[in-house]
């Protein structure tokens, strides 16, 4: 219990920010960004025109900014600025003196990522992490059943557990917070379309419950580093290295289960399952 003790403080810390988003209300934009706002090209080339379709002659001229080519916002026309294609927005990006055009805002915004590495890291990670996550879990699991022929009663989260609460504390988190994430791209998009153009890591600049994630993604990361140290030191480095490998499959494994089933709705009733689950078994580490 005295190992418990430690967590307590999070958890308060985290039911007080959560009381706390009720007071603010969701934001509505439908942009979040605005001239001089830079981007990075995501794809292998995007096409600019030289000119509104309602200027051009009847040769419009081209221009190409290629993959990771730096563009910034030079101008934004809506359909009420000019007589130009109902209900669509075009956007003027400028990448030097000499390269710039117009693009459909819609189309730009599949194009482009912005240019803050935060952004870029959610967008890599939002188009990848399924498959990278699988295969890392695949090699983890096989890795565990080349050690079990060797060796049976492999310590590993949950099943046969190690006598610390920091692991699965870690897996609860990440459960809750993949939970959280996919509540927020149900229910939250607002807001996190505002993260997207305006990222940060500081729970405190943002409100709601995208300041809620946020704290909740840097305990986790305070979590794995007490679950590092705790392992090593009631482990041998080799059973250590093995059993934190697996420690992060099941924590890998818990953000692909929730995040997806959630979308479905099933995850609110999964989480609590899990979460019982989880509780059960640090009681029973503790008792024994």
């Amino acid at each position: 219990m005295r190992k418990l003790s430690y967590i307590l403080p999070l958890i308060s810390l985290l039911a007080l920010l959560l009381l706390s988003s009720c007071k603010h209300s969701e934001r509505a934009q439908s942009r979040y960004y605005g001239e001089s706002y830079n981007f990075i090209v995501d794809v292998d080339s995007m096409q600019l025109l030289r000119f509104l379709p309602s200027e051009a002659s009847t040769f419009q001229d081209t221009v190409y900014v290629y993959e990771n080519d730096r563009v910034a916002i030079a101008d934004i026309l809506t359909s009420d600025s000019l007589e130009i294609t109902s209900d669509t927005s075009w956007v003027q990006l400028m990448r030097d003196a000499t390269t710039f055009g117009w693009i459909e805002e819609m189309s730009m915004r599949e194009q482009v990522v912005p240019a803050d590495p935060i952004s870029q890291g959610i967008k890599g990670f939002a188009d990848n992490h399924l498959l990278v996550f699988l295969i890392f879990i695949t090699a983890i699991v096989a890795t565990y059943w080349l050690r079990k022929s060797y060796k049976m009663k492999v310590p590993i989260v949950h099943l046969n557990d190690i006598p610390s609460a920091y692991p699965a504390v870690l897996c609860m988190f990440m459960a809750v917070n993949a939970t959280i994430y996919a509540t927020i791209q149900l229910y939250y998009q607002e807001s996190w379309q505002h993260f997207y153009y305006h990222p940060t890591l500081n729970p405190l600049a943002e409100h709601g419950i995208i300041a809620f994630f946020l704290l909740l993604v840097w305990v986790i990361i305070i979590m794995a580093v007490a679950c590092v140290s705790e392992v090593f030191r009631l482990l041998k480095p080799l059973e250590a290295t093995l059993y934190l490998l697996g420690l992060i499959a099941v924590c890998a494994i818990d953000y692909i289960i929730f995040s997806q089933l959630t979308l479905c709705y099933i995850g609110y009733p999964l989480l609590l399952a899990y979460l019982y689950f989880a509780i059960r078994g640090i009681k029973g580490i503790c008792i024994s």
